[in-house]
């Protein structure tokens, strides 16, 4: 299995599994571009007292979260994942503008995904917590605490219109902590040209 960090986070401290975990948090994603991320750090990003802005390094449009899966899976999913043909000339078009997710979330909608997005859900049956909810193609800008409804904040949502050519799908295993979520590339698979 391929470590891969995201730019800006610590190399892995130990092999999988001899962090103690039974488990590792992990999804399937796709990383926007430098210029993409370029934009959306050009987006206005005011102060918030009771939400968090997610940084660069964070953003990423989830194909499929998978949830707690055993450690002892992770090598076999990376390389189904690996092995797998993938489709070519993805294109995806965020915005046009963000807006808001439920009371919680400022996100910037993703689409031109939902066909990538199936084919992941396919190639990961059986493996994590089952989909729960249709897909939505997006990235996550700010979250806030629970129980504050940022929809009140109207100041926060900006336009923005891009595309970019999805190259590439990742297995991620994520991290919980205060400050926000890290993240580990743990296999990057091309897609076809």
């Amino acid at each position: 299995m391929t470590e891969v960090q995201r730019p800006g986070l610590a190399p892995p401290s130990a092999p999988p599994g001899a962090d103690g975990a039974r488990t590792w948090r992990c999804f399937v994603a796709t990383w926007p571009p430098p210029e993409i991320c370029d934009a959306l750090a050009r987006a206005p990003r005011p102060p918030l007292a009771r939400a968090r802005w997610s940084e660069p390094e964070q953003w990423h449009v989830t194909l499929r979260f998978l949830g707690d899966v055993p450690v002892g899976d992770v090598a076999a999913l990376a390389a189904r994942l690996a092995a797998r043909p993938w489709p070519g000339g993805v294109v995806a078009r965020g915005g046009p503008a963000t807006r808001f997710l439920g009371e919680g979330l400022l996100i910037w909608p993703v689409e031109g995904l939902a066909e990538l997005a199936a084919a992941v859900a396919e190639a990961t049956r059986g493996t994590g917590e089952p989909p729960t909810r249709p897909f939505l193609g997006h990235i996550t800008l700010a979250r806030a605490r629970r129980g504050y409804d940022l929809r009140r904040q109207h100041h926060l949502l900006s336009p923005l219109d891009a595309t970019w050519a999805v190259t590439s799908i990742a297995l991620v295993r994520s991290r919980l902590a205060p400050a926000g979520a890290t993240y580990t590339t743990l296999v990057q698979v091309g897609l076809a040209p």
